[in-house]
C-alpha cells in the first residue's frame, strides 16, 4: 500500500547515505514518492552508490553533500528538491554522531561534534523550509531525551533541543513530529552500542512504524523494544514513577522481588545468610548492567573491568546499588579492580551486617581498595612483561 504522503512528491532526507537513510529513501520509493535529495556530509562510498544507482531506476535521486550545520547546505538541499519543478512537500532529519564520555569528560569539542548535526542542522534545516507548505517535517531524536542513557548527556541534550525545536514549530502551527528512537539491528549509529534495558528495532518494524506515525497527528513520539525486566534490574528506581510504575504492575514485575528483603530485612538475617542475600542480589544487577543473561554464572573473585565494566557501567551500578541498599560502592573501587566478592563484602559493612571477625580490617573499604589496587598493579606487571618479552 502506498502513503499518502510518500507519494509523487519531492522529499528531503539529511544524513541519508546511512544504514537508516537508505532504508528511509527505499520506504519512501515504495510508497510513491517522485524525487528524492538526501544529504551526507562526505561523498558516496562505493557501496552506498550501488544501493543509489538501484533506487535511481525507480525514482529521481540527487545527492547534495556538505555539513548541514554550515552556511548554505540547507538551501542547497531546497534548491534540489525544486529545480525540476515538483513542489517539495516532506523533510526529513536524522544526522547523528555519538560520542559516549561521562560529564565530566565532556567539553566544548565532544558537545560540539555531537550537537552540531543533531541540532544545529536542524534549525538550518528549519530555517531554510519555513516557508514551505509541507506535508510533514520529521526529526529523528533518541530515546536518551525521553528515558535518559548514562554517557549520553551530549547526544541527549542534543536530541532534546530538536523536540523542542519541533515542539515550537508546532506551536507556530508548522507540520512537525520528533520521534525518540531506540537502537536498531544491523544500521545506523546506534547499532554497536549494547542497552541492556532495550532491544533493536528491526528496520521492517521502524518502518511499519513510520508509516503508523506519518498517518497520525502526533508531535513526538518514543519508539523502541523496550525491556522493562532489565531496566527494572538496572534503574529500579524508575519504578517509583507512574508510567513505568503502571508497566510493571502489569507485568507484575514485583514477583520477581518476592525474595528480597530490603535493606531492613537484611538486618534480620544471620551474617553468613545476608552475605549470600547481598552478593546474589548485588550480581543480578551487575549482571543486568553489563547486558549478561540473566542467569549468568561469573567468577565472583574476577575483577568486574576484566568482565566488561567501563567506568559508565560503574556509574549504573553505583546508582542501582544506592537504589536497592541506601549505600553506595565508590565508583573508582569500582574501575581500580573491584570483584563481586569485593563489593559485596564492602556492602556488608556498611550495612553493618558483617560478621564481627570480619567487620574491620579485611573487609573494610581500605582493605577492599588496596586488594583492588594490588590486582590491578599485578595487571600491569604482567602487561609490562609481555611487552619487554614482545620486544626481545
Amino acid at each position: 500500500r502506498r502513503h499518502p504522503h510518500a507519494s509523487r512528491r519531492q522529499q528531503i532526507r539529511r544524513h541519508a547515505l546511512g544504514g537508516i537513510g537508505l532504508v528511509v529513501a527505499r520506504w519512501l520509493i515504495d510508497n510513491g514518492a517522485a524525487r528524492i535529495v538526501l544529504n551526507s556530509r562526505s561523498q558516496p562510498s562505493e557501496e552506498q552508490r550501488a544501493v543509489l544507482a538501484e533506487l535511481e531506476e525507480r525514482a529521481q535521486i540527487a545527492v547534495v553533500s556538505g555539513d548541514l550545520a554550515t552556511d548554505g547546505v540547507a538551501e542547497s538541499l531546497v534548491a534540489a528538491a525544486e529545480q525540476t519543478g515538483l513542489t517539495l512537500r516532506g523533510v526529513i532529519h536524522g544526522a547523528a554522531v555519538i560520542d559516549d564520555q561521562i560529564v565530566v569528560g565532556i567539553d566544548k569539542d565532544t558537545l560540539g561534534r555531537v550537537w552540531a548535526p543533531k541540532a544545529a542542522a536542524a534549525l538550518r534545516l528549519h530555517v531554510a523550509t519555513v516557508g514551505k507548505e509541507l506535508d510533514w517535517w520529521v526529526g529523528f531524536s533518541s530515546t536518551s531525551s525521553l528515558l535518559g542513557a548514562p554517557g549520553q548527556a551530549s547526544y541527549a541534550a542534543a536530541s532534546a533541543w530538536l523536540d523542542g525545536l519541533v515542539a515550537w514549530r508546532r506551536a507556530a502551527g508548522l507540520p512537525a513530529i520528533t520521534i525518540n528512537w531506540g537502537q536498531w539491528s544491523g544500521v545506523g549509529v546506534a547499532q554497536d552500542l549494547k542497552f541492556s534495558a532495550l532491544d533493536p528495532i528491526d528496520p521492517v518494524e521502524g518502518m511499519e512504524a513510520l508509516e503508523a506515525i506519518l498517518g497520525g497527528d502526533l508531535s513526538r513520539i518514543g519508539v523502541a523494544r523496550l525491556r522493562l525486566d532489565r531496566v527494572a534490574a538496572a534503574f529500579p528506581e524508575l519504578q517509583q514513577l507512574g508510567y513505568f510504575a503502571t508497566l510493571a504492575e502489569e507485568l507484575d514485575l514485583d514477583s520477581e522481588d518476592d525474595d528480597w528483603p530490603g535493606p531492613e530485612g537484611l538486618r534480620t538475617l544471620d551474617a553468613a545468610e545476608a552475605a549470600k542475600v547481598v552478593t546474589a542480589r548485588l550480581g543480578g544487577r551487575i549482571m543486568a548492567i553489563m547486558g549478561y543473561p540473566k542467569d549468568s554464572a561469573i567468577d565472583p573473585a574476577r575483577p568486574l573491568t576484566e568482565l566488561g565494566m567501563d567506568s559508565l557501567m560503574a556509574v549504573r551500578i553505583r546508582n542501582t546499588v544506592r537504589g536497592d541498599f541506601g549505600v553506595e560502592p565508590p565508583v573508582a573501587l569500582l574501575l581500580q579492580g573491584a570483584s563481586l566478592t569485593d563489593l559485596a563484602a564492602d556492602l556488608t559493612r556498611q550495612l553493618g551486617l558483617a560478621a564481627p571477625e570480619a567487620a574491620d580490617g579485611a573487609n573494610d573499604v581500605g582493605g577492599v581498595r588496596s586488594r583492588a589496587q594490588q590486582r590491578a598493579a599485578a595487571r600491569q606487571r604482567a602487561a609490562s612483561r609481555r611487552k619487554v618479552g614482545d620486544r626481545t
